[in-house]
């Protein structure tokens, strides 16, 4: 690309993705986006998308970074909730105190502090949660998960084995997709 000049032919292709996507009728649902790092890039866009669109679902960003300083688009992120009602963008920072002044946290800890708010929305039948970021993040956001709902909402999401459902502190990475299985509405891409 350093090499391109204005005017040069580019052919650009996508998206790629089979089921990380925005749904063909994104009215009909509401959005939990779990984002660390450069986990955001895919969110930044969809994000966009649904607001510019005028979507008036309710969505929710929950980005986390190890510093406030580290938090990409902060500033434009802060501007859309200001702008926008239906949308609340959330920050787990994991390596300082929150601006709420809760400590630090890691973005399933943010699921929990905000339960309040997340649960009821969690447990419609209308959410969808995209989860984008380090790989092992999805681990800690499926145990919180488990831990927030009941196991009729937490159904919507996952589907435990029983042996499972009872040690949720034993989970671990290679349970998933085997006794933890994410259905349908739960969007995944770690790295």
């Amino acid at each position: 690309m350093c090499d391109l000049t204005v005017g040069d032919r580019v052919t650009v292709t996508g998206p790629s993705g089979k089921r990380f996507l925005i749904p063909s009728s994104p009215e009909d649902h509401d959005f939990v986006f779990l984002a660390t790092g450069t986990g955001i890039a895919p969110f930044r866009g969809m994000i966009k998308e649904l607001l510019g669109a005028g979507v008036k679902s309710r969505i929710v960003l929950i980005m986390g970074s190890p510093y406030r300083s580290d938090l990409p688009y902060h500033a434009d992120l802060q501007s859309w909730e200001a702008a926008h009602p239906n949308f609340s963008y959330l920050t787990a920072v994991s390596r300082e105190r929150q601006e709420d002044g809760l400590p630090p946290m890691y973005v399933q800890d943010r699921l929990a502090a905000s339960a309040d708010f997340l649960a009821p929305m969690l447990s419609s039948d209308r959410a969808l949660v995209y989860v984008c970021g380090v790989a092992g993040m999805e681990l800690g956001i499926f145990q919180r998960l488990a831990r927030l709902l009941p196991l009729s909402a937490l159904e919507n999401y996952l589907r435990v084995d029983p042996a499972a459902m009872s040690d949720i502190d034993g989970w671990t990475r290679r349970m998933i997709q085997r006794e933890v299985r994410p259905t349908r509405r739960v969007f995944l891409e770690v790295y």
